[in-house]
């Protein structure tokens, strides 16, 4: 169902598995030279259950909670990648980033689907995504070394 998105229930509270266009990829009308927005990811969600070890609703609170800190490190490091890129590869950047949020969602979708029908899958689902997170803040980092290897006083990367 391209350009559009996923919803699924967690425990309780929704998730949108979001599209391509609500993390990164912006939905345009403008011409195709208009200029690509930083692209940022998140998980639109109602509100999530408060953090609870005990229960598994608490779980995939805690688990929530974990996949938007991670959101808000990776939405930091895309920033300061950003800001080197030249507007020419700014396009590419932004493509790159929706095919990975694309991937990104499969990835989890798949390997939740072990405890597809049980409690536990919403919770795998979203502690996948931060882990692909913290996955694609090395590939960051790795960019980052790139764009900067002959820049001196470039800032150490985050």
């Amino acid at each position: 169902m391209a350009g559009a998105a996923a919803l699924a229930l967690v425990s309780g509270f929704a998730i949108l598995a979001p599209a391509t266009q609500a993390l990164g990829q912006p939905h345009s009308t403008h011409a195709p030279s208009a200029q690509p927005q930083l692209p940022v990811v998140t998980e639109p969600t109602g509100p999530a259950p408060a953090c609870n070890q005990q229960t598994q609703i608490g779980l995939d609170g805690c688990a929530s909670k974990k996949v938007a800190a991670a959101d808000k490190l990776l939405n930091a490091d895309i920033k300061v990648v950003w800001g080197f890129l030249q507007a020419s590869a700014r396009t590419d950047f932004v493509n790159a980033q929706a095919a990975w949020v694309k991937y990104r969602h499969a990835d989890c979708t798949s390997q939740s689907d072990v405890y597809q029908g049980g409690s536990a899958q919403p919770m795998e689902y979203l502690l996948c995504l931060a882990g692909d997170d913290a996955l694609r803040r090395q590939d960051l980092k790795g960019f980052y070394g790139l764009l900067t290897q002959d820049r001196s006083g470039a800032p150490k990367f985050p």
